[in-house]
């Protein structure tokens, strides 16, 4: 198959609201936006990834997470804090990813994309908290009081 060669955010950018969320590991959820990105382009092991090392990353609020291909198979992820400084980096292979870049976004324990982002923002600045029920096992519904 041929690389796309371009970010898989383009392609998603019609996510600017966040009308859902699904559980997903060690207690992180994914947006509505950053869900149906995992299943349609087979990339849940990025956000393995991203829950696997909130270990030594879970003190920072804000996690801004690139993934971006540097040659071959090989990609280049980098986290910056909510001011741009790196805070941490990883080398990884994937032979399957359709892309040249993917980016999301940890907010405290959601992933959610960037153009996700706004919404959220302005829904904090607002004070109207989010509140979840859930749905089934594996969906949540999100909404704000």
């Amino acid at each position: 198959m041929e690389t796309l060669k371009k970010s898989a955010n383009g392609l998603y950018r019609h996510f600017a609201q966040i009308n859902t969320i699904h559980n997903f590991s060690n207690g992180y959820a994914l947006s509505g936006g950053s869900f149906e990105l995992g299943v349609n382009e087979a990339c849940f092991w990025f956000y393995h990834i991203i829950c696997e090392n909130q270990d030594f990353l879970s003190s920072f609020v804000f996690q801004n997470w690139t993934l971006k291909k540097v040659g071959g198979h090989e990609y280049l992820i980098v986290v910056r804090d909510e001011k741009g400084a790196m805070i941490y980096s990883q080398v990884f292979i994937n032979s399957e990813f359709m892309f040249d870049e993917l980016i999301v976004l940890v907010v405290k324990r959601l992933i959610l994309l960037p153009s996700e982002f706004q919404y959220y923002q302005t829904s904090a600045q607002k004070n109207q908290p989010f509140s979840i029920k859930k749905m089934s096992s594996e969906e949540f519904c999100f909404s704000f009081n």
